[in-house]
């Protein structure tokens, strides 16, 4: 962009500053950002990753089929994000009515203690 940019010590300069940026962000997000249990990375895979990977894989063996075949690949592509919009808000109407009661408040003087887990959250990990 600026000639005199890309001479001298200015792109090594340039590359170091790079690499002080991103290695102060890697450990600021790892400092602070609340650490996930082995258990939270798996039910993040099982639930989230693999269905999504699954679709996307799905969704890109239509379009490939349908690319050759002469369909019209706006029209699929439509109708699947009018899917995706459809199920993601059944998806979220039933979160909203899985919602548990906020717990019973503590008797007055008592120390606070986080609440345990349900004993099906327990057993399901």
């Amino acid at each position: 962009l600026i000639g005199a940019a890309n001479t001298g010590w200015w792109p090594l300069l340039w590359f170091v500053a790079k690499v002080w940026l991103f290695l102060f962000l890697f450990m600021w997000l790892r400092a602070t950002l609340p650490r996930l249990r082995y258990d939270q990375f798996m039910a993040l895979g099982w639930k989230l990753l693999i269905p999504v990977s699954l679709a996307w894989i799905l969704v890109v063996a239509v379009l490939r089929t349908t690319h050759t075949d002469g369909v019209i690949p706006n029209l699929l592509a439509a109708a699947a994000l009018l899917g995706a919009l459809l199920g993601l808000n059944a998806l979220r109407r039933r979160r909203i009515d899985r919602r548990t009661p906020p717990p019973e408040p503590p008797p007055p003087g008592s120390f606070p203690v986080p609440p345990l887990p349900r004993p099906k959250e327990a057993a399901r990990g």
